[in-house]
């Protein structure tokens, strides 16, 4: 089992402009537990960026979930992203909702093969699938 916290913050000054002064803060929260072939993870983050110039902000916030189940050579996938933002003043808006599900076979411990497939739920956006070879030299 773990827990984890971050926190990260970025002076963007002259990032986008020579005048503008920015600053960007994020921080997050996760947590993990492993037992008997399973792995469930979750984190929860938010996030903000303000130009110091004018006074723009957007704000952001998300979080995932992911699970596992492993046996033998086989390791079963499963995983959820949300994420939205907001500008100032105005409503979120959603920016990613996905759902991935994903099988892998480990032939040796270094070659595995795996596939996946993303299930996009914004509109206008595409469903994915991927299907790979891995090898860690």
């Amino acid at each position: 089992m773990g827990v984890n916290a971050g926190y990260a913050y970025s002076d963007l000054e002259g990032k986008t402009a020579p005048a503008d002064k920015g600053e960007k803060e994020d921080w997050a929260l996760s947590a993990n537990y492993g037992i008997a072939g399973f792995y469930f993870a979750g984190m929860y983050t938010e996030g903000e960026i303000k130009n110091k110039t004018n006074g723009a902000k957007v704000d952001g916030k998300g979080y995932e979930l992911a699970a596992s189940y492993n046996v033998d050579a086989w390791t079963f996938l499963a995983g959820y992203n949300f994420a939205e933002a907001r500008q100032t003043g105005g409503e979120y808006k959603d920016l990613v909702e996905d759902t991935l599900l994903g099988v892998q076979y480990a032939f040796t411990p270094k070659l595995k093969a795996y596939t996946e497939y993303k299930i996009e739920g914004l509109d206008k956006k595409d469903d994915q699938w991927t299907v790979a070879l891995q090898y860690n030299f």
